[in-house]
This record gives structure tokens, C-alpha cells and sequence, in this order.
């Protein structure tokens, strides 16, 4: 990527966009730098959405990034600390981004608001780029981002390419989209389903991947793998997003292994750079598909296409294509697989048959390999088999049926492997270092080392210095040129994180002073150097932690209101003519809705006493979110002040649209998540009155945010939680009634089409109808009923309110409210 100065809006103009390598571990991001990656994001040990990685630590992180920036072409290192975080591990939190400063890193990919808060007001050095767990999938979603402090924000990857040059024009932020890698069913950021069914979030880095389940219907009809996604491969698409003003591409893959970065780092460098052949392409795709592929999609063109972008009958690695099966053959005691190559095979490859009704492909190595000279006579062993010969490869014992014609793929290749090299540096050989500025004084009675440096500590600079004296008498020299002699002495910082600045030597008599002398006199003052860096450091993350461990809440505990959610005006007429009527009732406007939907609730609401709040959808799309923008203001004229936001996008919009109106009043639904003070604290910052606690957080850390802001919570106590919020079709049946799907582990649910997108939601819906009283002793007083995503009737709408009201749960399923979140 390269750099032109900032513009005035602080956006900074490139030539070319950046092609952003994924680096789960040190030799990973040497094989991207290697083969022309120009920015690498890694994960640290804690905080990080892809926690399986190998990742880094501190001292690994400030030694890639002395590295990448001491390249020829300089090289950046972005550190994604991107997962949700509860309020108990913000001071952890703290060190964290300390590490990140100190390491000289250039940007930090954040997902919590409360995060990106806590960074620009105690690390405003720090760019901070917006995760793709953000589900920033709109023009005002990254207008918001940018109002909040971000640098850069990773666009959702369900985005096409006119929604991703609308952004990048519009938004005055930088702006990364994926090109290559895994993909998720559900949009970033908006899955719950290894959460709320296992206790390991998604949005804290413990995802389960559920969604790569084979399913049943309900009647126990087999439905494949219907959540299982192809893998994004935009190879056409991919010079089209450079020239759409986006400022980087992205690779997904820190779970990959470096041999596979450096294959797609290859790939896409060359690409970009215009310099592959037709040809060239194909054998490099080959490469990567040998290396780790499931199938691949370009997720834009084939839906275009009407061709799926999930892949319901196979899931995990398959390979590049290798030939078919001929015939399984007797030899000896033994089997071998006769096909026919269209591409070398060598012994110690490895192999996979894609078997008809298996999920996964039967996989073996190439430990014996036979093929005929020139294609006749006898089979004899081979090291090596060309494209166009038949071979015969011998089978394991126990190894399945393998019928003619199923197609045999090559998921190991160790030409591959010998077609890629990189070198790393030894570990300490790069450290980011302080420049320091010494005086040496010789005279007759002794040697005296004074100086500073300043050093990277917690949020900053500070400046450190230390004084080392040594006991002469020192006699005059006889012609040795000490000024010179002491600068040798302290140039010599290898091993430190020291580099030699000024060195000023006073010495008015001319006095000799031993080699040895000027080393101890070195090292003395480096060590004590390095104690007071050490202090000064421990000092400031020490009030950063204090910092963190501290938000400013508002707990003032107001009277007990309950509220209803729904988009049917049924559910919320039978809580209101129930006898424990709601407070408020919300309804969730959809773009095609019933004409004056909201003026009948209205009147209802204002019969009962009640209040009603209109509120927008978690995901508007495609320029969406300016037509909500109209309907805000229209409603808005015509009485209907009370909103709510399904995500940052609409909190930045009804900010806008609702600027100066008297009495209006917006609050926050749960996919803006709280779960902990400082994002509490961003959400009111930015305009809300109030925000809707999280749906898979744990009982402990939403007392503790009752606690600091009950008046502004509201606790959702009755739900049907949607695991999955997908842009994408399943290829199930839809329909109003859903679809039921059993799934591994015991997990039920219903696929429904809503007007956002798929929705699978779980069977048994969350309820903590019998921890109410626990909530309100936190400081909770605000309570909600949910009658969304599945259809409800009246009467069911009325009996779930009116046992909820009366502290009786309708479902055992109490989330991770009990067992805590991981």
C-alpha cells in the first residue's frame, strides 16, 4: 500500500489498496512479509476472536513489529484485540493495549465499544481500525464508526461491490473488505449460537462453529450441512474492490498455517499487481486449494448466478482436484485406488475421496504409488506419477467402499510445499529500541556515566534517566583517543533495547581510562537505564489499570417499568389487555409492513396508558438505511418521538434525524452490546437514554452493570434468541411457518425468512422470569418481553406475559445467566 501525506480529513490517500495478510503465529507473518504482504494482523494471547491461534506475546509482538518496520518496504502490523469484554477484564484489557503501544504496532482492531472508548481516552496514539464483528454493513454504520474515533473500519463481508464503493466514497474513513478465507453463516458480530448453546461466544473468540453440523428436519428427514458456508474466494472480484476506494483487502486465515499464507499472499500480490497469466492463475489457485480449501465462492457473482454460496453436503478440507476413481484393485493382501492424474501426485502426498453422504471426504496418504512407463506395460513403484497417467496408489486397512467415478482430490502436495520458502529472523534480533543520549566526566578521581532516554511506557513517552559512577585515579593518556573510545564503548547496545544517540565525554585533563573500565561503566548505566524504563512502565499501566477498573455509571434506581418488543400488533394487544398492562411497548418496523401499522398500535398504547417506542432493524442494506432515515423523520412528524436503534448504524441516524426534536427519546437494543461500564458509557455518549443488556452475557457481569447503571438497562427476561442472522439462503424451505432442524449436540431450532434475512432461531426461548428478583436487588429495573422471530398467536403472547409478570419461568433455558460465559 502505498502512502500519500493525510488529506484534511485526516483520511490517509493511497495509490494502490494494501493487501492485508493474517499472521496467527510468527512464522505466518514472515511468509506474508516474504511474499509481499504489506500490513500483517496478529492476535494477542487474550482478547483475541480467532483464540485457537497460536498468536502472540508481548515480547513476540514488539519484536514483528521491529521487523516489518526495518523492512526495505516497511511493512505494519495491526493487533486484533477484537472480542467483547466484561467489566471485571478491562484492567487485563488495559495491559493489553499498553503491550501494543509500547511494541510501536500501527493500529489496534477492535470490536467493544467500551474498548474503543477506553483506548481513545487513554491511548489517543493509538489508530484504532473497527473489527468485522462490528457488522458494519452501511453507509452510516461507518459515519458512526469514524464519529467514534476509528481510523478504518473491515466492512461486512455480505457486502457487494457497490455497497462497498458507496461506503468507501461517503464515509470519510478508511475502509478494508475481505477478498479470501473462511466465512460464517451468519453475519459477524450478530451470532449467538455457540454462545447461547455451549457458553463459548463467538464474539469473545470461542466459537464452537455449530453451523458446520450436519441437520435433521423435524421429521428426522436428513437436511446435509444447510449453515455450512463455501469458502470467499473473490478471484474475479478482486482488482474491481481495489479500484472501489477501498484502502486494503484482507485475507482471512490466522487459524491457516504459514504455508497456506504464503501461497495466498503469492497469489493475490501477483494478482493485483497484474502480473499473473490465465495459466499462472489457475496453478497458483491449484496451490492454495491443495494447501487448505473447502469449496469457494464469490459470494457476489454466484448469487447472482443463483448458484449457492453454502455447500450442505460436505464441509472441511477437500484440495485441488487430482481425477476420479477407476477402480479399487486387489493386490496381494492389499487394495490400491486405480485412477486416472490431471496433475503430479508423488508418494507422501496426501489424498481424499469425496464419498456420497459422508460430511467430510475419506482422507489417506500416498505411502506406495505405481504407474506403467509411458503408460504400458506392468505398474512399477514410482516416487512420482505426471498429469495424464494411470496410477495406482495403495489403500489402508479398513478403508470405505470407494466407487467408480467418485472424484479424488489432492489435499496434500509436497511439491507445493517445496515451492514456498521464507526466512525468520532469530528470536532477539529485533527489538524496538530508545535512543539514548549519555555524558561521560573523566577525572583523577573517577568515572561518571550520566544520561536518559525516553521510553515507550503504557500510554506514552516518558523520559528516564540514570547516573553510574566509577572510583579512579585515572592517569593522562599517552596519545589514546578517549572521546572516541568511550563512543565505542556505548554504540556497543546490542541485546538491549538501547540504540546509541549523542555521547558527549568531558575530559579536561587528558586521562587514560582501560577499555574494561568503559565497559562496566556501560553496562552499569544500561542496567540501571533499564530498571528505571522497567519502573516507569509498571507505574503507568499500573493507572491505566486503575483506570479501567472504573466507569462513571449513573445507578440511581427509577420506578419499575415493563416493556414489550414485538413486530406483531397482536402479541404486544394481549399484553395490554391483560391486567398487568406494559409500560411501553416496541414495535419493530419492517420496510414492508401493513400501511398504518403503527398509528393502530398507537392508539391502543395511548387508551392504556402505555407508551410505544417505533424501533429499526439490526441490518439495513443496500442504501436501506437512507430510506429508514426518511420514515424516521416522517413518523417523527406525525407524533412518534420514542425509538430505538437495532445497531450503531441507527443510533448515528436517529442522533440525526431526531436533532432538536422536543421529547424525543432513543435507546439502544442489545446487538449494540454492554458488557461492561466504559461501553455503557460510549452508548449513552453518542445520544441514547439507555441500552438493552446482552442476551449471552453472564448473570455475575450484568449485576455488576445494574449496579453502575440500572437506570439505563433494560434486561430482556423473555426471548427467542435468534442464533443465526444470515443475508444468505439456506436452501431450505421457507416460509412463515419455519423449518425445524435437529441438530449435533442436542440443539433444536426453526429456520424462518425474515425481511433482514435468515433467522434460525433456538427451540426454548431464554427466560430469567425466576431471576427477577435477583436483577432488581443489582439495581435492575427495567424488564422486557420479547414476542419476535417466530410466529406467536394471542393467546400463547398473553399467558408467556402474564407468568413472566409473575416471576414463573416458561423455559428452563437460562442461557449463560448460571453458567457464565466464556
Amino acid at each position: 500500500m502505498e502512502h500519500a501525506d493525510s488529506d484534511m480529513s485526516g483520511r490517509r490517500r493511497t495509490a494502490r489498496p494494501e493487501l492485508l495478510a493474517p499472521a496467527g503465529e510468527r512464522e505466518s507473518a514472515c511468509a506474508a512479509i516474504a511474499y509481499g504482504a504489506d500490513a500483517v494482523y496478529v492476535g494477542l494471547r487474550r482478547f483475541s476472536a480467532r483464540a485457537e491461534a497460536g498468536n502472540f506475546s508481548a515480547d513476540e509482538l514488539a519484536e514483528l513489529v521491529a521487523y516489518a518496520h526495518a523492512q526495505k518496504k516497511p511493512r505494519r502490523v495491526y493487533v486484533a484485540l477484537n472480542t467483547l469484554l466484561q467489566s471485571s477484564e478491562m484492567p487485563a484489557m488495559s495491559e493489553a493495549v499498553a503491550d501494543v503501544a509500547e511494541a510501536g504496532a500501527d493500529a489496534l482492531i477492535v470490536q467493544d465499544l467500551g474498548v474503543a472508548r477506553f483506548v481513545r481516552r487513554h491511548f489517543p496514539q493509538v489508530r484504532l481500525h473497527g473489527s468485522t464483528q462490528m457488522a458494519v454493513h452501511n453507509l452510516n454504520g461507518a459515519l458512526a464508526a469514524a464519529e467514534m474515533g476509528f481510523s478504518r473500519v473491515t466492512l461486512a463481508r455480505e457486502l457487494d461491490a457497490a455497497e462497498t464503493a458507496r461506503i468507501a466514497a461517503g464515509s470519510g474513513i478508511e475502509t478494508e473488505c475481505f477478498i479470501h478465507g473462511a466465512m460464517c453463516y451468519s453475519y459477524s458480530g450478530l451470532c449467538l449460537f455457540s454462545s447461547m448453546e455451549f457458553g463459548d461466544s463467538g464474539n469473545r473468540g470461542r466459537c464452537k462453529y455449530p453451523c458446520r453440523s450436519m441437520c435433521r428436519g423435524g421429521n428426522g428427514r436428513d437436511m446435509g450441512l444447510p449453515y455450512s458456508m463455501k469458502d470467499m474466494a473473490r478471484l474475479a472480484g478482486a482488482r474491481e474492490l481495489a479500484a472501489s476506494g477501498v484502502v486494503a483487502l484482507k485475507i482471512e486465515g490466522r487459524m491457516k498455517s504459514p504455508l497456506y499464507v504464503a501461497a495466498a499472499v503469492d497469489y493475490y500480490r501477483r494478482l493485483l499487481d497484474g502480473d499473473l497469466t490465465e495459466r499462472e492463475a489457475a496453478k497458483l489457485e491449484d496451490r492454495i486449494r491443495t494447501i487448505f480449501s473447502r469449496r469457494w465462492t464469490d459470494p457476489e457473482r454466484d448469487c447472482a448466478a443463483g448458484v449457492p454460496v453454502v455447500d450442505p453436503g460436505m464441509t472441511g478440507h477437500r484440495g485441488a482436484p487430482v481425477g476420479t476413481v477407476v477402480a479399487v484393485r486387489r493386490s496381494g493382501q492389499a487394495h490400491e485406488l486405480e485412477m486416472r492424474t490431471i496433475r503430479p501426485v508423488e508418494r507422501h502426498d496426501g489424498l481424499q475421496v469425496e464419498l456420497e453422504g459422508d460430511s467430510r471426504p475419506y482422507g489417506f496418504a500416498v505411502d506406495s504409488l505405481r504407474a506403467a512407463a509411458g503408460g504400458k506395460g506392468r505398474a512399477e513403484p514410482v516416487f512420482r506419477a505426471e498429469a495424464g497417467q494411470v496410477v495406482l496408489v495403495g489403500l489402508p486397512k479398513g478403508h470405505p467402499g470407494l466407487p467408480a467415478g467418485a472424484p479424488v482430490y489432492l489435499s496434500s502436495s509436497q511439491e507445493v510445499k517445496r515451492s514456498y520458502s521464507w526466512t525468520c529472523p532469530r528470536r532477539g534480533d529485533w527489538v524496538r529500541r530508545s535512543r539514548l543520549d549519555v555524558e561521560v566526566t573523566i577525572s583523577e578521581s573517577g568515572i561518571r556515566a550520566a544520561g536518559s532516554a525516553r521510553v515507550a511506557a503504557g500510554a506514552g513517552l516518558v523520559q528516564v534517566g540514570a547516573e553510574v559512577a566509577l572510583p579512579g585515579p585515572f592517569h593522562p593518556s599517552r596519545g589514546a583517543d578517549m572521546a572516541a573510545a568511550v563512543s565505542r564503548a556505548f554504540g556497543r547496545l546490542g541485546g538491549t533495547s538501547f540504540e546509541v544517540g549523542s555521547v558527549a565525554v568531558s575530559n579536561p585533563a587528558g586521562l587514560f581510562v582501560p577499555v574494561s573500565l568503559l565497559n562496566e561503566l556501560r553496562r552499569g548505566f544500561v542496567e540501571q537505564l533499564d530498571e528505571r524504563a522497567r519502573a516507569a512502565r509498571d507505574a503507568a499501566r499500573g493507572e491505566l489499570s486503575d483506570a479501567a477498573s472504573v466507569a462513571r455509571g449513573s445507578a440511581c434506581r427509577s420506578s419499575e417499568r415493563w416493556i414489550v418488543k414485538t413486530s406483531d400488533p397482536a402479541c404486544a394487544a394481549a399484553a395490554l389487555e391483560s391486567a398487568q398492562r406494559p409500560d411501553e411497548v416496541i414495535l419493530e418496523l419492517e420496510s414492508e409492513r401493513a400501511p398504518g401499522i403503527e398509528d393502530e398500535l398507537a392508539r391502543m398504547c395511548r387508551a392504556r396508558g402505555c407508551d410505544l417506542r417505533l424501533a429499526l432493524p439490526m441490518v439495513a442494506r443496500r442504501g436501506e438505511d437512507e430510506h429508514w432515515g426518511v420514515e424516521v423523520e416522517r413518523l417523527a412528524a406525525r407524533g412518534f418521538h420514542l425509538w430505538q436503534a437495532g445497531g450503531v448504524w441507527g443510533m448515528r441516524l436517529l442522533a440525526r434525524r431526531l436533532r432538536g426534536l422536543k421529547g424525543a427519546d432513543t435507546n439502544a437494543d442489545w446487538p449494540v452490546y454492554v458488557l461492561n461500564g466504559f461501553a455503557a458509557e460510549q452508548v449513552l455518549e453518542m445520544g441514547a437514554s439507555g441500552f438493552t443488556v446482552s442476551p449471552e452475557d453472564s448473570g455475575d457481569n450484568i449485576a455488576g452493570i445494574l449496579r453502575a447503571f440500572g437506570a439505563s438497562a433494560v434486561v430482556p427476561v423473555y426471548q427467542d434468541v435468534p442464533l443465526l442472522l444470515s443475508a444468505w439462503e439456506s436452501g431450505l424451505d421457507d416460509g412463515s411457518t419455519g423449518t425445524d432442524l435437529k441438530m449435533g449436540r442436542g440443539v433444536r431450532g426453526r429456520e424462518y425468512r425474515s425481511a433482514i434475512g435468515t433467522v434460525f432461531v433456538r427451540s426454548g426461548a431464554l427466560c430469567l422470569a425466576d431471576r427477577i428478583d435477583v436483577l432488581r436487588r443489582a439495581g435492575g429495573s427495567s424488564f422486557r418481553v420479547d414476542f419476535r422471530w417466530r410466529p406467536y398467536d394471542a393467546r400463547e403472547a398473553a399467558e408467556i406475559w402474564r407468568r413472566t409478570r409473575a416471576g414463573e419461568a416458561t423455559s428452563g433455558f437460562r442461557g449463560n445467566f448460571d453458567r457464565g460465559l466464556a
